[in-house]
């Protein structure tokens, strides 16, 4: 089973924020629906992305291989939209 668009954007976004509800925040979801989407990529890819702290999220070795990646295909995500914004 390949990871959805979701599961890599809410995965990048808690990596980014390093929260759960951080990321919801910024993407306009719930909490719930964050934690739900890491929690299948991690079943997929069958490791954990990140260790839970009190005071954050920590990226695991995993973790931080997949935000490397991701974190690079958000910024052109973002470059495309403002092009296209550019357009409108």
């Amino acid at each position: 089973m390949k990871p959805s668009p979701y599961q890599i954007t809410a995965f990048t976004h808690a990596a980014r924020e390093r929260s759960f509800t951080r990321a919801a925040g910024r993407l306009g979801v719930t909490q719930s629906s964050i934690t739900q989407h890491v929690a299948k990529l991690e079943r997929i890819m069958g490791t954990p992305l990140f260790v839970r702290r009190r005071d954050g999220l920590e990226l695991t070795r995993a973790g931080r291989e997949l935000f490397a990646v991701s974190d690079r295909l958000r910024t052109l995500e973002q470059l495309i939209e403002e092009k296209v914004d550019s357009y409108s």
